[in-house]
């Protein structure tokens, strides 16, 4: 019942957020990550996965609900197709003032380039990966994530941190 209220929630934020009904505050990203880290950790011990965090300060500004959501899509993701007994990391840093970056990693299966676009549509599943264990998630955190600013010449885009076997 609990997951139903929270993606209840977490839809009537993302419908708000379409509607440009937003409440901007500043937070660090580092502790929305932690949260998140919270709320995965029984599914991690069953899974057998190790957790690596990185978590440095990154101070930010803007609707934080709509990023608690969309860190904890990609956090139940990472965990999701992680292979059992495997790695997920995670890290945080301040690229520039303004500017963060999260980086969720894990052992799984590389997603197609050709279907990376589908992450950002609303409620879709990329249809060629093996069907991973039921979820709670319903596949909006990519979607909301499309609203923020996109890095400029003068913040270089974060890069992926690769996953050692």
């Amino acid at each position: 019942m609990l997951e139903r209220l929270d993606a209840a929630f977490a839809l009537l934020t993302l419908a708000r957020s379409e509607q440009r009904i937003i409440d901007p505050q500043e937070d660090d990203l580092t502790d929305i990550v932690a949260e998140a880290m919270d709320r995965i950790s029984i599914r991690c011990r069953e899974r057998q996965l190790r957790v690596e965090a990185t978590l440095t300060a990154a101070p930010l500004r803007g609707n934080l609900e709509l990023l608690a959501i969309a860190v904890s899509n990609l956090l139940d993701n990472a965990v999701k197709y992680s292979a059992l007994g495997g790695l997920v990391q995670v890290t945080t840093v301040q690229v520039s003032p303004g500017w963060v970056a999260l980086t969720v990693g894990n052992d799984g299966e590389m997603l197609p380039a050709d279907q990376v676009g589908l992450l950002f549509e609303p409620f879709q599943r990329v249809p060629a990966q093996p069907t991973p264990p039921p979820c709670p998630a319903p596949g909006w955190g990519c979607r909301s994530s499309e609203q923020w600013p996109r890095p400029t010449a003068a913040a270089p885009p974060p890069r992926p941190v690769p996953v050692a076997a």
